[in-house]
């Protein structure tokens, strides 16, 4: 196997496990800011759920996020009906 080969294939494990993780994480509702905080969904207001959203948005380009999008679209949901 060649140098790149193995570079490809450890870059997908590399890669299912961090979505794995992210997987994971979002089932468990505890999303962790960026200052390394870790809070349950739950206890997030309406702004920081929405906010977060945007930076989702804005920032993931290979939809990785896309288990936290539905949590917290699922949250404003069950809190407000949107």
């Amino acid at each position: 196997m060649s140098m790149g080969s193995e570079y490809i294939i450890e870059s997908y494990v590399d890669e299912y496990e961090i979505r794995k993780k992210i997987e994971d994480e979002a089932k468990k509702g505890i999303w962790t800011t960026y200052d390394e905080r870790r809070l349950n969904v739950r206890e997030m207001n309406k702004d920081h759920i929405e906010n977060t959203i945007k930076w989702i948005k804005r920032n993931d380009k290979t939809d990785i996020m896309l288990p936290w999008l539905m949590v917290f679209r699922n949250e404003l949901i069950r809190r407000y009906g949107i």
